[in-house]
């Protein structure tokens, strides 16, 4: 994989929380927007932009899982601002809205590390 492209992921990873752009993410490589797009297009088959939202909603699914945070919670250390987005582009991922994920992974009886 190219390694601008790395460094983008990298940086989207860690920074999730963060309002990312493509020019700040462009910057950070030396390339244009346009340029750093159809690259990253081209290496992971998705845009900048569904990649990161995939990431998001990946580290989501996990703090629910996890943890005890609640949704608004979970929603903040991901980086998601807008509560109806995120519901609904999380169900179209996951298959289920945020709650009932939760209620789904955890079962019967299934505590979570935090509440143990």
């Amino acid at each position: 994989m190219d390694h601008r492209v790395e460094i983008t992921i990298r940086s989207m990873t860690e920074r999730m929380a963060e309002p990312l752009r493509m020019p700040g993410l462009a910057d950070d490589v030396r390339l244009s927007p346009s340029r750093l797009s159809h690259l990253f297009i081209r290496e992971t088959g998705v845009s900048p932009v569904r990649y990161l939202r995939m990431v998001r909603l990946g580290r989501a699914a996990r703090l629910l899982d996890e943890t005890v945070l609640s949704v608004k919670e979970v929603m903040v250390v991901v980086g998601c601002t807008d509560p109806s987005h995120f519901s609904r582009d999380f169900r179209r991922l996951h298959g289920a809205g945020p709650r009932a994920y939760r209620r789904r992974c955890r079962g019967p009886g299934r505590q979570t590390a935090s509440a143990a």
